[in-house]
Order: C-alpha cells, then structure tokens, then sequence
C-alpha cells in the first residue's frame, strides 16, 4: 500500500475530513474554502512523517473540492518544488516567515504540520483582525503550546497565540494513525465571527510590533539554515496525486 492509500483508508483521515465538514455546517461563512496554504511541510523526499502529511492535505484537497493548495518552506530542495510542481502544486519562492497575508474575500484552510510556534505566531500577527474569521488552522495545539511554555517564552515567542486564546475554538483530532509520530498534538482552530467581532478597534491595535526571534529552531529569512532530518526518515517512496 502506498503512501495515499495508507492515508486515506484510515480513521485518523476519515475523522478529519468529517470533523472539518462538521465545522463547515456550523459556521456557514466557512462552507467554501478557496484555498490550502501548507507552511513547514519538512523534506517529504526522505521523511516518511512528512510524505504523510504530504499525502494527508493534498487528500483533503481533493474530498473538501479546494481549488488551491499553496505550499512554502524555506528548507524544500529544488528537487522538492520540483515534484510539488510535477503534481500541479504551487509553490511560494522565499520565505514568508509564516506571514501569508490572506485576502479578505477568501476563506483559507492554513496547514502547519508540527511546526515551530514562531511560524503560527507570525501567522495570526499578519492577519491580526476580523480576517482571522476566514481562517481554519490546521496545527500544533494552541491549548498544548500554552500549558508547556513558560509565561516569558510565549510572551516572546507566541504573544499572539496567547491573546487569541479567547476567542478561538479548537477541535482536537485524536491521534489514531498508524504510526503515532505523524499527527500528534494536532488541532483544528477556527476564530468564530461572533468572536471575533466583538473585540474593539483597541484590541487589533494592540499586537505589537513585528516579531523577532532567536529560537534556532525557527528559520528566519535573515539567516536561513536547513536542518537534516534523523535517520528515521529514510523512506524514499513519493506520494503520486
């Protein structure tokens, strides 16, 4: 069984596309997604997790009828965009640092699979405001990433994570896969309208300058470096769309 297949018969992919559908019904303003933008997808040429969480979008695309899917990580090789390309994929060039500015006539499924907190971060800095209402988030737990932090990392590193917190719904999706290391600690987070519109013209003002990191972890425009992944991802089979 390859790659896609393995993906798409199991629960954790069923459970998904049922609970995004669920969402979907319950907040109507969502029914049409226009767009995927996958961030931090890692080196799917050789990492087995990756090449599954390749698989996992790309088969979300396909049973939710997403026109676009829209991938970017700084650490992609040439043969990788490559291959992106040769499945119909689009790829952004550079490094947006996660700030992906979404245009506010659109609603947009963002995957961020077990990225740095930095990226998700920046993420909802670019597009701090009533846009968040067309954003389904696609990633590492916000409930997670705030009872593991200390209060000084995430006033440095997550502050706007930390702000949204009450005005953001998450759906944990229950880690059943297979192989337990591919999608764990993921969650769907939506920012409801009704939420959302009730904060003041104050509240959006007050994000802050733009964020600065130093956490290696996070790989900044200025200073790009590409870690290789452990020996566990050697797996060389490509997922075929």
């Amino acid at each position: 069984m390859d790659t896609k297949q393995e993906v798409s018969s199991s629960s954790y992919f069923t459970d998904s596309v049922s609970t995004l559908q669920h969402i979907q019904e319950k907040h109507i303003h969502l029914k049409e997604i226009n767009t995927i933008v996958c961030l931090g997808l890692g080196h799917f040429a050789w990492c087995a997790s990756a090449r599954n969480q390749l698989a996992f979008i790309t088969l979300i695309q396909e049973e939710l009828a997403i026109p676009e899917i829209l991938f970017q990580d700084p650490a992609f090789t040439p043969g990788e965009i490559d291959i992106l390309k040769t499945l119909g994929f689009d790829v952004i060039p550079g490094n947006l640092e996660g700030k992906f500015d979404t245009d506010p006539e659109k609603i947009y499924l963002f995957y961020l699979p077990h990225c740095p907190k930095q990226l998700t971060n920046n993420l909802l800095w670019q597009n701090w405001g009533t846009k968040l209402s067309n954003i389904i988030l696609l990633s590492n737990s916000f409930s997670g990433i705030l009872i593991s932090q200390s209060q000084r990392s995430l006033q440095v590193d997550a502050k706007l994570i930390v702000q949204a917190e009450d005005f953001t719904e998450e759906i944990p999706l229950e880690n059943n896969f297979i192989f337990t290391d591919v999608f764990n600690d993921t969650s769907i987070h939506i920012f409801p309208k009704d939420l959302v519109e009730k904060k003041s013209e104050n509240f959006w003002d007050e994000r802050g300058s733009e964020p600065i990191y130093c956490d290696p972890e996070f790989i900044s425009s200025a200073l790009e470096k590409v870690t290789l992944e452990d020996d566990s991802c050697s797996n060389t089979e490509i997922p075929t769309k």
